[in-house]
């Protein structure tokens, strides 16, 4: 992860080695991670990473990571500065990672 900032909007050509994969991933993108498996349903989710990718300025995502019996709504906002994840109570260990090094607010409802 090079935290490098790009405008979009245009094509690019990029060289990379085989084994690295260039990941572009938009302003205000919300990514679950979860455990590394061969095939679907391999094994059961305990855990999940939520990666947020932060607005430079307001704005708001909303997504659902799916597991293999579980819906798990989440919601990242931007407002004047501030970062907020609204997540609800699960059973599932959820961790948030900004990737850009802000500060983020997590409320549990």
């Amino acid at each position: 992860h090079t935290g490098e900032r790009i405008v979009g909007g245009k094509w690019m050509d990029i060289i990379a080695p085989l084994d690295v994969l260039p990941l572009y991933v938009r302003e205000g993108a919300v990514i679950p991670i979860g455990t590394r498996m061969n095939y679907v349903n391999e094994k059961s989710i305990d855990s999940l990473e939520i990666r947020v990718y932060p607005f430079e300025r307001d704005g708001k995502t909303q997504i659902d990571a799916e597991t293999f019996d579980t819906v798990i709504p989440i919601v990242y906002e931007a407002k004047n500065g501030c970062h907020t994840v609204y997540i609800p109570k699960t059973n599932i260990n959820l961790t948030v990672k900004c990737m850009n090094n802000s500060i983020i607010k997590v409320v549990k409802n």
